[in-house]
């Protein structure tokens, strides 16, 4: 780890990530999306983008919803790796 301290975020959002933060699993990911489609009502085909996406997870659930036009974008790649 570099003492960087204006880059952090380049080295704190790795495979350890996964790990600190397992309590942020797909469950949560479905209940945040579901209240998410909920309140902003967006249509199927709308584009979503999902910045610092990290894993995933919210995309996940958006295409199990139908939503084929959502991406994400993340800086690590360990965590695209995973998504």
């Amino acid at each position: 780890m570099t003492d960087n301290r204006d880059n952090w975020f380049e080295e704190w959002f790795n495979h350890i990530y996964l790990k600190v933060y397992a309590h942020r699993d797909d469950k949560l990911a479905e209940t945040e999306v579901d209240f998410l489609i909920e309140v902003l009502e967006p249509d199927k085909q709308d584009r979503i983008l999902d910045l610092c996406c990290g894993a995933g997870r919210h995309l996940k659930r958006l295409d199990a919803l139908g939503y084929r036009h959502a991406v994400g974008m993340d800086l690590s790649e360990d965590l695209l790796r995973k998504a």
